[in-house]
């Protein structure tokens, strides 16, 4: 009988109780800091939540920017945050597999530093070519990451074995 995840010499696809128990510690971190912070807005009210709000704006901790994007609603942006993050580790998960598949061992830094060589010339193309919104900002930046992980994704598949 052969198991569905290939066990290697160097690292193990398939430590399923290590998965488990650390998506049990982050999870349990999470909803503490979650509770920490819901007990805390929840107290602060007035002048006191109006002087946090300031103090944390002018430290740059805290912008009631996505507030006024969405037009005074604070829940438009859970769903694009959700489909991000999704997105991003499905595109990492490619990578991932195609430099496993490629190479025999899949590195994160070397996913990383391709994903962000290319979102940099994502970057200084959209600022080139004056795509709406793109300037020389960090923000920019952050956006091109997006298809710089595709672009990696596509990229990574070049190098991996053929059946």
């Amino acid at each position: 009988m052969s198991a569905v995840a290939e066990s290697h010499q160097s690292y193990d696809l398939g430590d399923v109780p290590l998965i488990v128990r650390s998506s049990i510690k982050l999870g349990i971190i999470t909803a503490i800091v979650v509770f920490a912070f819901s007990l805390v807005s929840r107290y602060l009210s007035g002048t006191v939540e109006m002087a946090l709000e300031a103090l944390l704006q002018r430290i740059g901790t805290y912008t009631n920017r996505w507030l006024e994007i969405g037009g005074g609603s604070n829940w438009w942006y859970h769903p694009v945050w959700w489909m991000t993050g999704t997105y991003l580790a499905w595109m990492g998960a490619v990578v991932l597999a195609n430099q496993a598949s490629g190479t025999g061992s899949p590195s994160i830094p070397k996913m990383t530093a391709t994903a962000i060589v290319f979102g940099s010339v994502v970057a200084v193309v959209a600022v080139i070519i004056g795509f709406p919104g793109a300037a020389w900002s960090f923000p920019t930046f952050g956006i091109a990451l997006l298809p710089g992980f595709a672009i990696a994704a596509l990229f990574s598949m070049m190098s991996r074995r053929r059946a």
